[in-house]
């Protein structure tokens, strides 16, 4: 396991109600010789919690992000979460070396990551953020974006270079919802981040999905991506997000982080190895040094924090 929010141990858990798990078939416990042994009641047991299974088989990062969105508090939320990525995602990609389905994961996990730690939200389309420019709605829920899935809103579509979002938040961090795009079926543009005049930085999503078709039918050419900026004085912020060319740009929600030492733990686990037999299922794409190159990518990212 590896525990991110640079948890030292499982200490945090205090703060934690129950223990939420997301991912694939072995998250929900396909195969398991009896109910007592699946994965997710060990680690409930061993933390002494109780749990909620979102396991679905034949899930890849996008739909366990999309159940974790809907069944999540909105805000402040209390539970553990443990997800599973990504075997299915790696069974799918035909590539040889299919870098973008590890690029895919890491940024699903950075979304996953905060939104379980959100203390506050709002939909982009929401009423007290300014819009500058040309903003459209895109209609909720269809590319698993947490402002329909559980804010009550929607996400919002520029394709107009130096449209803007002005919105005004308190607190140390900023989290800002977003999504990344394979680069051929979706393109996407990239966008300025300024926090009290200050220019943060530029995000660009495009290529950070790989536009494979999930076992689940999902085509991923449009996946959950999240940008944040921490360690922020204590106060209110003044945030501008500016388009920066006629690709589309789409936000999802805005919003603030739990201080660290009241965020709960996201225990991101290792995907599993198969057997010669569980590599032979359907679509047969993936393998150990696959497994192997794809944890690397987790552990990296979960590094970052």
């Amino acid at each position: 396991f590896a525990v991110a929010m640079k948890q030292d141990k499982l200490a945090p858990v205090y703060y934690s109600q129950s223990i939420i798990g997301i991912g694939n078939s072995i998250m929900y416990g396909n195969d398991a010789t009896n109910s007592y042994r699946d994965f997710l009641e060990l680690v409930s047991n061993e933390l002494g919690l109780s749990k909620t299974n979102y396991g679905i088989s034949g899930a890849g990062i996008f739909r366990m992000n999309k159940e974790a969105f809907t069944n999540l508090s909105s805000v402040d939320n209390k539970s553990v979460v443990v997800v599973n990525p990504d075997i299915n995602g790696l069974r799918a990609n035909p590539s040889t070396t299919p870098t973008a389905t590890y690029t895919k994961v890491q940024e699903g996990i950075k979304a996953l990551l905060i939104r379980s730690n959100l203390k506050t939200a709002l939909p982009a389309n929401d009423g007290t953020i300014t819009q500058g420019g040309t903003w459209t709605t895109i209609s909720a829920g269809t590319i698993g974006d947490n402002a329909g899935l559980k804010l009550s809103g929607q996400a919002l579509k520029s394709v107009v270079s130096g449209s803007t979002l002005t919105f005004t938040v308190n607190g140390q961090s900023v989290a800002i919802g977003t999504f990344c795009t394979d680069g051929v079926s979706e393109v996407s543009g990239s966008f300025t981040v300024s926090i009290d005049g200050d220019i943060m930085g530029t995000w660009d999503g495009n290529g950070l999905a790989d536009g494979v078709t999930d076992n689940d039918g999902y085509n991923n050419r449009i996946t959950q991506g999240v940008i944040w900026f921490d360690n922020l004085g204590d106060t209110n912020h003044t945030v501008v997000i500016t388009t920066n060319s006629t690709a589309a740009v789409r936000i999802d929600y805005v919003g603030t982080l739990k201080k660290r030492n009241e965020r709960t733990p996201l225990i991101v686990c290792e995907t599993t190895k198969c057997t010669s037999a569980g590599y032979a299922i359907s679509p047969a794409n993936a393998s150990d040094a696959k497994v192997d190159a794809l944890n690397a990518a987790m552990r990296e990212t979960v590094n970052l924090y």
